[in-house]
């Protein structure tokens, strides 16, 4: 009998991901292609810049997805730190979602 060990996703990948969902030049861009663009960045980012998706990595390979918050608050109201690295159950990450909402609260 095999033992088929599941894929697991790196920190760098989610953090590709998240840039993604954050910067309207990056919407369309394939995976390979965040790879080449985000790596500079990733590569000057210190351990406490790079813990969030390090944190989020490590949950959602081990089946948890569901994120925990420091903050009690609304995304809109939550501290940016709070949000990064993290994404919902349909893999939309809450720091893109809490720029949208704080976009959207000042057109209004």
């Amino acid at each position: 009998m095999s033992s088929k060990k599941s894929k697991k996703t790196n920190p760098y990948i989610y953090y590709c991901l998240e840039k993604q969902q954050i910067c309207p030049e990056l919407k369309g861009k394939s995976l390979p292609e965040l790879v080449a663009i985000c790596g500079s960045e990733w590569s000057s980012m210190g351990p406490d810049a790079r813990r969030p998706y390090i944190e989020s990595a490590r949950d959602l390979n081990a089946g948890r997805i569901e994120p925990t918050f420091c903050s009690s608050k609304s995304i809109a109201d939550s501290p940016v730190s709070d949000l990064a690295g993290k994404f919902d159950s349909m893999g939309r990450s809450y720091l893109a979602i809490h720029n949208k909402a704080v976009q959207d609260k000042s057109t209004f």
